[in-house]
């Protein structure tokens, strides 16, 4: 059996009607918050990226913050070994006078002394002990070298060192509880 052939008209009027039937299938204009679900993943993406920018920005500000409080905890120490060489140096014991004005010299050179501190220190080693000569004095740096202190270097403290230790007593309890 053979089938009939269909005419151009037949063919058309089967096309016209499966496009209607298509349009038919064809959703409404959907209202303009349809398309939000969509956009969800966008959404997260962008807030996920403001979070991050945000939290970078953060960690840099307290890196920098530390930093800041890093060298500021140097130079304090600085300070206080600066007062140290300064005492000495000025001591009625002529090893501990050298010493002093030694150090004087070694703490002028640390990266932590400005220019200003730099120049007060120098002015002072030389009208402390003008009679140190450059062996004696080399030899104290050599010996502070030895010991391991770096020249031109001071090292920030550890997180949480404030300096004291348990273990030194330095005769304290004896001359506050001498009957111990």
């Amino acid at each position: 059996m053979m089938m009939p052939l269909l005419s151009d008209p037949d063919i058309r009027s089967i096309a016209d009607k499966i496009i209607l039937a298509l349009q038919n299938l064809a959703p409404e204009d959907s209202p303009w918050w349809a398309w939000l679900p969509a956009m969800t993943p966008l959404a997260a993406l962008v807030a996920a990226a403001v979070a991050a920018f945000f939290g970078w920005r953060n960690i840099k500000a307290q890196q920098r913050a530390l930093a800041e409080s890093q060298r500021s905890n140097a130079r304090s120490e600085w300070w206080k070994r600066t007062q140290w060489a300064l005492d000495a140096s000025v001591s009625l014991d002529p090893k501990m006078a050298t010493y002093g004005a030694s150090f004087l010299a070694i703490l002028a050179k640390s990266s932590l002394a400005g220019a200003e501190e730099t120049a007060l220190l120098e002015a002072a080693e030389q009208q402390i002990a003008p009679e140190i000569d450059a062996a004696g004095a080399d030899k104290i740096i050599q010996d502070a070298l030895r010991f391991g202190y770096e020249e031109g270097v001071d090292s920030a403290p550890e997180p949480a060192d404030n300096g004291s230790s348990k273990e030194v007593d330095h005769g304290r309890r004896k001359k506050l509880r001498p009957n111990e």
